[in-house]
């Protein structure tokens, strides 16, 4: 995939509380609050930031894949080149360039490491293939459903447009009209691709203004009104120089851009393109000749197109020609590599006589300086990331530079604590106190949110909503209602990582009792009353009895529709004072509640 040149070359129930009962003497009430805080804190380890994705030619499909799988903490999504529309009768289809089976197995690798899988689709159409295809809404509407299905198949995350030919062959003329129709392509597409969850990546070559002239960039491409309907907008900044030598991207031009492009789309969708190649061109004279001495063998021509080439095949390149690396430097301005060396082309020419010339060759590829430099432009200008060709083609030394940078600009942690009583008794007022920070600092007037799971349901329910105050807290105040998780999310920023904290509340169901008498004599009846909250019928409650240094349940009973339990017992010790308890066994999200009493036998 070869994007715009700078020398215009292609590539580019009601009230909560007690129970009332009013049986003879009144009401005995005994609540039990074990009360505990325990604050929750995120994770104090910080990643590096994901500020990585680019492409995987399928002809390096191994080599590559292996590559993004050693370096997957640095990586969100990838694009293998999977897929190329291309012409079929009036319209287009959808034709692989690797099989189901290497796809799904490739696929699946990606994924398991954490990574979204965008396959790039790119135009194999004849000039205005696609641009004709789009002038329609009826055909428009069918290119959408192709590439829909086509997202749809295993692992897949959604796709990635790589349609150059409006750039590079279509003409200039033809952008005016392809360019609304392209934007209600994007507009169409996105919205049947996120219904299913799908992910849309846009490549493009480079746009400089929103003017529209011929300085411009590629206008066709239409940013701004993209901007609302892609989840990534890939930017081919490099192939700068293809035609004659020069930087492959130079780093003030791609800065340009990058500075443009977050002026048309948000910044956390732009990813800027770095080159991982070089290419070798004959050198030039000052009048623009080719810097060619003598006169060169038709059997033995040297190559009058540049030759392109992985960063990786540098050393061969050298070797090759016998040159030491040393003749390699680094250019400030351009931020890239280069040298020069004179290779000889010996031979024969058109009548056979023997004959030889001597080329002066000019080389300039990026390496890992240039790819560092370049993914410096992520936070200087809050980028999601860059989008590396080819992924598998660059020097593998770059992956713990990028890693190290990466970690440097990672987004500080967010730590979210909550206060709260962890054990507490049905209708108490519960106050859920909670703090934000970040690099020990609080994190003032930020969106949380405070939601709540039930015990044994995963389904949350949002509390409330509401920011933090200066010193990066607040407060809810509630009541204890039922047992379950209390979660406090907090969105991250650029800079921050989002943040959550949560904790589980144990509810315990409310008892209180009425004892008809605490002082009896031999053979008289002690009849408790028990009420319980909330208010469930059919809450199995127990009287225990203490002895031998052991609780023992000796009589069990169920609340009617009221939560009202009844017992009746005779105690036949005499001259002593015994200890009893009521107990409800806990159940459908509530803890045991439990009240002491004691009765004397006199």
């Amino acid at each position: 995939m070869w994007g715009c040149a700078g020398d215009s070359s292609r590539r580019a129930g009601g009230r909560i509380g007690f129970i009332a009962l009013t049986v003879v003497a009144g009401l005995l009430a005994t609540l039990i609050a074990l009360i505990q805080d325990l604050p929750v804190q995120a994770s104090t380890s910080a990643p590096p930031r994901r500020i990585v994705s680019g492409w995987l030619p399928y002809w390096t499909t191994a080599t590559s894949t292996s590559t993004v799988v050693a370096n997957a903490d640095l990586f969100n999504e990838v694009s293998p080149f999977w897929y190329s529309a291309v012409a079929y009768g009036s319209g287009l289809r959808i034709d692989a360039k690797v099989d189901s089976s290497s796809r799904a197995a490739v696929g699946q690798q990606l994924q398991s490491h954490g990574i979204k899988v965008l396959p790039t689709v790119t135009d194999g159409t004849r000039p205005g293939g696609i641009a004709t295809q789009l002038k329609s809404a009826k055909t428009r509407a069918t290119l959408v459903n192709q590439l829909v299905a086509l997202a749809q198949q295993p692992h897949m995350d959604g796709i990635d447009l790589d349609w150059e030919n409006f750039a590079f062959r279509d003409g200039h003329a033809s952008w005016p009209a392809t360019r609304p129709a392209w934007v209600a392509f994007i507009h169409s597409l996105s919205a049947q691709l996120h219904a299913r969850h799908k992910l849309l990546a846009v490549t493009t070559p480079p746009l400089y203004d929103s003017a529209q002239t011929v300085s411009s960039g590629y206008w066709v491409y239409d940013w701004a009104g993209i901007a609302a309907s892609i989840d990534r907008l890939r930017i081919m900044t490099y192939d700068y120089h293809t035609s004659i030598p020069g930087p492959i991207a130079p780093y003030s031009w791609v800065e340009r851009v990058a500075a443009f492009a977050v002026t048309q789309v948000p910044a956390g969708k732009v990813e800027i393109g770095i080159a991982a190649y070089g290419r070798d061109w004959i050198a030039r004279r000052a009048d623009n000749s080719l810097n060619i001495d003598g006169v060169c063998p038709v059997d033995n021509r040297p190559p009058l197109k540049s030759a392109e080439f992985t960063s990786s095949y540098v050393p061969k390149i050298l070797a090759a020609h016998g040159l030491s690396p040393k003749i390699i430097r680094w250019d400030a301005e351009s931020q890239e590599r280069t040298f020069t060396f004179t290779a000889a082309y010996a031979g024969h020419t058109a009548k056979g006589k023997p004959t030889s010339c001597r080329v002066v060759r000019e080389v300039w590829f990026d390496d890992i300086s240039s790819a560092i430099s370049r993914s410096r432009l992520v936070y200087k200008y809050h980028l999601a990331g860059v989008a590396q060709w080819t992924i598998g083609g660059e020097q593998a030394a770059q992956w713990p530079k990028i890693r190290a940078y990466a970690r440097s600009i990672a987004p500080t942690l967010t730590k979210v604590s909550l206060s709260v009583p962890v054990n507490m008794t049905y209708g108490m007022p519960l106050n859920l106190r909670m703090r934000v920070l970040t690099g020990g600092r609080a994190v003032a007037d930020t969106p949380v949110t405070l939601s709540f799971a039930r015990s044994g349901s995963s389904r949350w329910s949002v509390l409330k909503r509401a920011r933090t105050n200066a010193s990066g807290n607040f407060v809810v105040p509630t009541v204890a209602k039922i047992s379950g998780r209390y979660q406090l999310q907090v969105p991250g920023t650029y800079t921050r990582a989002a943040g959550t904290g949560a904790v589980n509340v144990h509810v315990h169901s409310a008892l209180a009792l009425r004892v008809s008498q605490n002082n009896i004599r031999p053979g008289q009846n002690v009849i408790v009353v028990a009420g319980v909250n909330p208010r469930i019928k059919g809450q199995r409650v127990l009287r225990q009895f203490f002895t031998n240094g052991t609780w023992t349940t000796v009589a069990s009973a169920s609340t009617n529709s009221v939560g009202v339990a009844l017992f009746a017992f005779n105690p036949t010790a005499v001259h002593s004072t015994l200890r009893y308890r009521i107990v409800t066994v806990a159940n459908r999200g509530y803890e045991a509640g439990i009240v002491n009493f004691t009765v004397t036998v006199r």
